[in-house]
């Protein structure tokens, strides 16, 4: 007999009774039965495949391994859920399709997303593409990395124009890729002022900035200057000599300087025995005529003498000068022995 919603039921007439002969009809039929039932039942050990679908009649499937292969039935942790409350564990792997069938449809078979290579991700429309991204090159003509509607504000349109306003040049309307430059100035002038007109500019010279009509002047014991258009120089100029008369003065292009007596003293106490400058009372060995005071004479003529005219044997070094009178003809030292001043 066949189940019925799942129960199974011997058939009628194998109840044996005691004391009374079995039939066969009572022993075969019920046999034969359990056989077909057992043979129609779905074996644990999975030796046997379902021939006909499986209602579940509103129970789960729990224990299920997860699936591993095409052919197998995924369990509830990995699939995507419709409603987004389970995020995907691993990255999702479509096929990159193509304009016409693209991999991620919408509504239409021919609406959606397809990968193009070498390039990235299109979107197709009717089996046309009508935006693609491409990193690193510049859109087609002929895609858009952004569609609009007409009247869309958002973006520019192709009959828009970008003008350059005062001070600056270029622009041009969006069908390409357009510059602003800052427009070249005109020269700054003395007079010129803060302004801008159609693709130029200029600047005003504030008051802190020297202009080339303002002039330096080198004054009193300075030489140099000039106006502004070129580096000057300022230099103090040569001095005059300093006398025993002069004063500290600047005039013209040159300047003195006063000396003291205490000065003159005091420098006069520093030079040393010999020195360019100083006095000596010295004696000439070798002359044979008269030497009036300025003569000048070598030290190697001349000989250090006392106050009474005797010589030692020490020669003064560089050039001295006469400033008394040495007799030619005197043959004795002491008749020679005078005051001469070192000169170099």
């Amino acid at each position: 007999m066949p189940r019925t919603g799942g129960i199974y039921s011997l058939p009628p007439g194998y109840v044996a009774v005691s004391g009374e002969t079995i039939q066969p009809s009572q022993h075969n039929p019920p046999l034969e039965d359990i056989a077909q039932a057992l043979t129609d039942s779905l074996p644990r050990n999975g030796t046997a495949p379902m021939t006909g679908n499986l209602p579940m009649g509103g129970n789960r499937i729990t224990g299920l391994g997860a699936a591993t292969d095409g052919g197998h039935a995924p369990r509830f942790d990995q699939v995507l859920a419709r409603d987004g409350s389970y995020g995907m564990t691993a990255p999702l792997s479509v096929t990159a399709g193509t304009e016409v069938a693209p991999a991620v449809q919408f509504s239409n078979a021919n609406n959606g997303v397809y990968w193009s290579p070498g390039n990235g991700p299109s979107f197709t429309a009717a089996g046309t593409t009508i935006g693609q991204l491409r990193g690193g090159t510049a859109l087609s003509d002929t895609f858009s990395i952004v569609t609009r509607q007409a009247g869309d504000a958002r973006y520019m349109q192709q009959s828009w124009t970008l003008t350059a306003g005062n001070g600056l040049t270029g622009g041009g309307n969006g069908s390409a890729n357009r510059a602003v430059a800052l427009g070249t100035p005109s020269t700054v002038g003395a007079s010129t002022t803060n302004t801008v007109t159609t693709g130029s500019h200029t600047h005003a010279i504030g008051a802190d900035i020297a202009r080339s009509a303002i002039t330096i002047s080198s004054g009193n014991g300075l030489t140099g200057g000039g106006n502004l258009t070129a580096n000057r120089t300022i230099n103090m100029g040569t001095p005059s000599s300093i006398t025993a008369d002069s004063t500290n003065s600047a005039s013209g292009n040159t300047h003195t300087h006063a000396i003291s007596a205490a000065t003159i003293g005091e420098l006069m106490s520093r030079l040393s025995v010999g020195a360019v400058g100083t006095y000596a009372l010295l004696a000439d060995i070798n002359t044979s005529a008269d030497l009036n005071p300025g003569a000048t004479r070598a030290g190697s003529n001349l000989r250090y003498a006392s106050a009474g005219g005797q010589t030692f044997g020490s020669a003064p070094a560089g050039t001295w000068q006469l400033c008394g009178f040495t007799p030619g003809g005197a043959s004795s030292h002491e008749q020679r022995a005078t005051v001469w001043m070192r000169v170099s």
